[in-house]
């Protein structure tokens, strides 16, 4: 079994896996304003730091949305504006986090479903991992990160409840798999270098599997982990 999620959903959830508040959704922007005080400086782009501008770029192919609109300003709204939610929180999860939270019992996070938290090490497409700086960075908790899986990483089976309701074997594994941006490039087929796909929908996006990490900020290129490893996209 295998999902595929809206991504740049937020879940905080407690050690038992119980969700903390509704999920909030990718087009949330009550982010911005704790997420431009975070992270202003005295010459800013966009209301961030140029020096943390080209920090962010440098390690993870991007820098956050400083409309709010990424888990990166979802987690400090929720830090500055419901502290005891915060406090409570063992694990903020993406959509496709708590899925899999729910299917298996893990809290994991996939290469791609952690990329928008900004917090991460994104220089080996084949080795993405947490950093410490940019955790710092954003002013968040390292401990309520999860661990971070391959999107093609078997996570573990189905627990016992699951598979009962659903009809399946408690033996049948569950693959961590990918958001839709990053599912929907293996779908509409064009996953040779360079092939070039256009996806129109609730968003839409221009994007292309390639065999190297590119950054363009003036022209608003960024960098986004494929579920294939050895690619980005």
């Amino acid at each position: 079994m295998c999902c595929s999620t809206q991504g740049e959903g937020t879940v905080p959830v407690d050690k038992n896996g119980q969700a903390l508040s509704n999920c909030i959704l990718w087009m949330d922007m009550r982010g911005a304003p704790y997420l431009k005080k975070q992270l202003g400086g005295l010459v800013n782009i966009d209301g961030a730091s140029i020096g943390k501008v080209l920090r962010f770029v440098r390690l993870t192919g991007g820098m956050p949305s400083m409309t709010g609109k990424d888990p990166a300003g979802h987690m400090l709204f929720i830090r500055d504006t419901h502290p005891e939610i915060y406090a409570r929180t063992y694990k903020f999860l993406s959509v496709l986090d708590y899925l899999n939270l729910r299917l298996t019992g893990r809290f994991v996070a996939t290469f791609d479903s952690i990329l928008t938290s900004w917090v991460t090490d994104n220089r080996d497409p084949d080795a993405v991992r947490y950093h410490d700086g940019l955790i710092t960075t954003l002013g968040l908790d390292p401990a309520k990160l999860p661990e971070i899986v391959a999107c093609s990483e078997v996570i573990g089976t189905l627990k016992a409840d699951v598979a009962e309701t659903l009809g399946l074997s408690r033996g049948v594994k569950v693959v961590a798999g990918s958001i839709d941006t990053t599912a929907a490039a293996i779908g509409s087929g064009a996953v040779d270098d360079y092939a070039t796909h256009l996806y129109i929908g609730t968003s839409s996006w221009l994007a292309a599997h390639v065999p190297f990490k590119k950054t363009d900020v003036l022209a608003s290129l960024a960098s986004v982990h494929a579920p294939c490893r050895g690619v980005t996209y």
